[in-house]
């Protein structure tokens, strides 16, 4: 008998942990980036931190109307920052969000163009787009530092991750995730896994490629693609 409600309390008590799991608030937040005219600026890099450690949470395009989205961000306090050529880097007062919320719309203002010095650099930055890729250079991220692969792709513009692992991008199910130009066989909670080994020091880019062309024989669903560094391709 003492056994029966031994295992009845455990069994309760998960219930209960779970449902509190299952019942954290998510919220959206939404925003909007113009320039001095208060026209939109699109594919501003928008990435939003927390307050506390300004760890990295989410990276998301600004799209054609200026307008960009996080959804399913936890109940904190956070602040945005934007990343984009010709404007000065912007960083915004504190964000509380308890609840959906839109913002002010941010106003980029124009860097200053400085004639009697050019600094040429090599270094790319840590999102490029190019011929129907996003591409992330890993190692040019401080946010990055630290994280897993599937850390990494979690935050990636684009990408949501339910609460089985399961990995869409821009809206479509069933990515494909390859490693080195090759497809990985597993899925779920196993490539979930694999991915949460392969730290993100080992990874010099990922692409994201919404719709492959037929030289991919992806089968019509998105690829992701992890190139390792040179080092740590096997």
């Amino acid at each position: 008998m003492k056994q029966s409600v031994f295992i009845f309390a455990i069994i309760f008590f998960a219930n209960q942990i779970s449902a509190q799991e299952n019942n954290i608030q998510k919220n959206e937040l939404i925003g909007y980036i113009v320039n001095e005219q208060k026209q939109p600026v699109q594919d501003v890099i928008i990435q939003l931190l927390k307050t506390s450690d300004s760890s990295l949470v989410k990276t998301e395009f600004s799209d054609e109307k200026g307008e960009f989205k996080f959804s399913d961000i936890n109940t904190g306090s956070y602040f945005i920052q934007t990343n984009s050529i010709g404007y000065v880097k912007h960083n915004s007062e504190l964000i509380f969000l308890n609840q959906s919320k839109t913002l002010e719309p941010v106003i980029l203002q124009k860097t200053a163009v400085a004639l009697t010095e050019v600094t040429v650099s090599a270094r790319k930055p840590y999102i490029e787009r190019e011929h129907g890729k996003m591409i992330l250079n890993v190692e040019n991220s401080i946010a990055s530092t630290g994280s897993s692969a599937f850390e990494v792709i979690e935050k990636a513009p684009g990408v949501r991750v339910d609460n089985n692992d399961n990995i869409s991008f821009k809206g479509r199910s069933g990515v494909s995730i390859w490693i080195d130009g090759k497809p990985t066989p597993m899925t779920g909670s196993d490539l979930a896994n694999y991915l949460r080994g392969i730290s993100s020091s080992a990874i010099d880019k990922i692409e994201f490629i919404a719709n492959p062309s037929s030289k991919y024989d992806a089968a019509g669903s998105s690829i992701i693609n992890i190139k390792l560094k040179k080092d740590n391709a096997k």
